[in-house]
């Protein structure tokens, strides 16, 4: 999306700053777009031109993109908290697209999701949907127990220890110093009774999804819930979280040999493009830092992408970004070994 004014005729040094950054041209467009829909939306119209005049004023005194980056995240959120939730009980969130616009599967995705009942919030997941031309539903089969069982300590020590081998070098380690303890461990018995109680999902597709669209379908598996992050009922509030849960869904690539993740294959697929979190302990390893943290996939005219929100727990991100940013619903392409972005839509509820 463009700057909201012409960058032909900009002669502020905050202005050419936004023109030529194409972030801030995008956020601008954005902002622009939200003021009038929260005018549109609110009984508070005059209270929102003075708060935006006296925006504009704490904008076009910074001097930096980081400066200007952040009085228009945080400005964004605002507006947004203006705007009225639609009325519609089987529609109860709105889908603001903010990249990607003229993009044809952009364009299909949002209206994708606009025709989609959502009975849970957008980030516990989205339904299969082809009822807009050129989306094809995929087809999940369950992992039985005993399959996700020969996976469980593989995930459990990949995505929450970083070693994916973790529970075998626990086994040596204990066993080298004769010690009879031992980290407690998953069982048969107990992945089955967290699949039947839901806190546990895996699945892959059927038939097989080519998620690197190189005509060669991928050994797949995707893993919801507990293992990979917090299990529990997806937007549900437990009495010890103060916001709605949200559940980790986590794709991997399972290697030739069978009951292992092919680690660098995930990684240049699923893997975060920075990752600017604090550096773990000395000597520990750190758990990859995928894209996002609810990863699903779709199929557009007999091309694979995927979707996700995005990540929200960088380092050193203030409120109101992270806020816009565990807002964010993005969808990405890989195609030729490169994984690359090609739409968002900011959820609205």
């Amino acid at each position: 999306m463009a700057a909201s004014f012409d960058c032909g005729k900009a002669t502020a040094q905050v202005e050419r700053l936004i023109c030529l950054n194409p972030k801030l041209s995008d956020l601008d467009g954005d902002l622009a777009a939200a003021y009038q829909a929260a005018l549109a939306s609110t009984s508070r119209a005059d209270s929102i031109r003075r708060e935006q005049r006296e925006w504009l004023k704490a904008r076009n005194a910074c001097g930096t993109v980081q400066c200007l980056e952040a009085q228009y995240d945080k400005r964004l959120s605002e507006l947004e908290d203006e705007t009225e939730p639609s009325s519609t009980a089987d529609q109860p969130y709105r889908f603001r697209q903010t990249k990607g616009a003229g993009t044809e599967v952009c364009d299909a995705y949002l209206k994708r999701l606009q025709a989609t009942h959502f009975e849970h919030p957008p980030y516990c997941g989205r339904p299969e949907n082809d009822s807009v031309p050129g989306f094809s539903l995929l087809h999940r089969v369950a992992l039985s127990a005993t399959e996700t069982f020969a996976l469980y300590n593989r995930v459990e020590g990949l995505f929450l220890r970083g070693d994916q081998y973790w529970a075998e070098h626990q086994e040596e380690f204990w066993k080298a110093k004769n010690s009879t303890f031992r980290p407690a461990q998953a069982t048969l018995k107990s992945v089955d009774a967290s699949l039947k109680a839901d806190f546990l999902r895996v699945w892959r597709y059927e038939p097989p999804i080519d998620v690197e669209n190189g005509a060669t379908p991928d050994n797949l598996v995707v893993w919801y819930g507990e293992g990979v992050g917090p299990s529990g009922y997806c937007g549900g509030t437990p009495s010890n979280v103060p916001e709605p849960l949200r559940v980790n869904q986590l794709p991997f690539f399972v290697a030739a040999a069978g009951n292992a993740i092919d680690v660098d294959r995930t990684m240049k697929v699923f893997g975060a493009r920075t990752d600017n979190r604090s550096a773990a302990l000395a000597g520990q390893p750190k758990e990859p830092h995928m894209i996002g943290s609810h990863i699903s996939f779709f199929e557009y005219k007999g091309v694979y992408y995927f979707d996700t929100f995005l990540d929200a727990s960088q380092d050193g991100q203030d409120e109101a970004k992270a806020y816009r940013l565990a807002n964010t619903l993005a969808v990405f392409l890989n195609k030729s070994g490169e994984t690359r972005e090609m739409c968002e839509y900011h959820v609205i509820q």
